[in-house]
């Protein structure tokens, strides 16, 4: 899974009605690493941010969204196949 982006680092703290500070102390990092991360000057390890979610009672969100990146991934290897095998088939002509 991909670290998640500072948009959403964002999203998550400000939904849990949290400050930066409270934030940071409740996955032991300091509040420098917190503001890094929500800057995007630093990526946020995923694990940090999953289990942030799960303190703050967001964890369903978590896996809302890892399944809909799941189902996302499925969808693109579908359709990128489709196009392979049409590109690799002869046409055929019309009656």
């Amino acid at each position: 899974m991909k670290n998640p982006e500072p948009h959403t680092i964002r999203s998550a703290r400000a939904t849990s009605g949290l400050t930066q500070s409270e934030a940071a102390q409740m996955v032991f990092v300091s509040l420098v690493t917190w503001a890094r991360w929500e800057a995007g000057t630093c990526p946020m390890p995923r694990g940090l941010f999953d289990l942030f979610m799960i303190k703050t009672n967001q964890s369903e969100i978590v896996c809302e969204q890892s399944v809909l990146r799941g189902l996302d991934d499925l969808i693109s290897d579908a359709i990128a196949l489709r196009k392979k095998i049409t590109a690799a088939r002869p046409a055929i002509p019309a009656e």
